[in-house]
């Protein structure tokens, strides 16, 4: 029986498990989004938690409000995933938005990741810091535009091409980057535990050499939605 997890449980289950496992719980109760090309700057790092989203353009009017960076994070909380869209800015691949001062900031407000739908500066840097942060696919960029600004806070944002509401659910691992909505969280942990479960029971089928044919209805079990 589907139960409510307490916020703890969700941030841990979803630190501690791999994307994959949410990946086939997603797509059994139709429901959660993929990022496209944001990955880790470092393989082995994993983010959870709620979205604190960001977006950044081009300002062209003088009188346009928009966020100096370190004033932009300021507004983060301890345990944010922040998360950075851009708005308008379909050809923009070249320029930095991002260096090691800003997710070193980030660290000190506790910060619990990084998602950002663009390029960095100081890469070697950030890759050996403590915060976990994921970058356009092509992430580093040396080349900085005094023309792109932080806009808009705390406002649904594009990412990695899918809507990022403030309060989502991020996690991220070396595959990338899933979205998951409060709404949704719940039921897909609750079909997440037992495709965990079914995943250990696989390898250690594997581990014994367990014939192909049994294996194939062992998978099979993961397409079959916990009642």
């Amino acid at each position: 029986m589907m139960r409510n997890y307490t916020e703890e449980e969700k941030i841990g289950f979803l630190k501690n498990t791999e994307t994959g496992v949410f990946t086939d719980a997603m797509r059994l109760i139709k429901a959660g989004k993929w990022m496209d090309n944001i990955l880790p700057i470092r393989p082995d790092m994993r983010l959870a938690g709620r979205a604190f989203t960001v977006t950044f353009s081009e300002v062209k009017d003088s009188g346009q409000k928009y966020y100096k960076n370190f004033e932009m994070i300021d507004h983060i909380q301890p345990g944010d995933i922040v998360v950075i869209g851009k708005e308008g800015l379909e050809n923009y691949n070249v320029h930095s938005m991002m260096g090691e001062n800003m997710v070193h900031a980030m660290i000190n407000k506790q910060a619990a990741g990084l998602v950002f739908d663009g390029r960095t500066r100081d890469y070697g840097v950030i890759a050996g810091m403590s915060l976990p942060a994921f970058c356009n696919g092509g992430p580093t960029a040396i080349i900085d535009n005094m023309n792109l600004q932080y806009t808009k806070l705390n406002i649904p944002v594009v990412c990695g091409g899918v809507e990022v509401k403030p309060g989502d659910y991020i996690v991220g691992d070396t595959d990338g980057i899933l979205v998951i909505s409060p709404e949704d969280i719940d039921k897909i942990l609750y079909q997440a535990e037992r495709i965990a479960l079914l995943e250990k029971i696989c390898e250690f089928a594997l581990d014994n050499n367990i014939p192909m044919t049994d294996m194939l209805e062992l998978s099979h079990l993961k397409k079959i939605p916990r009642q």
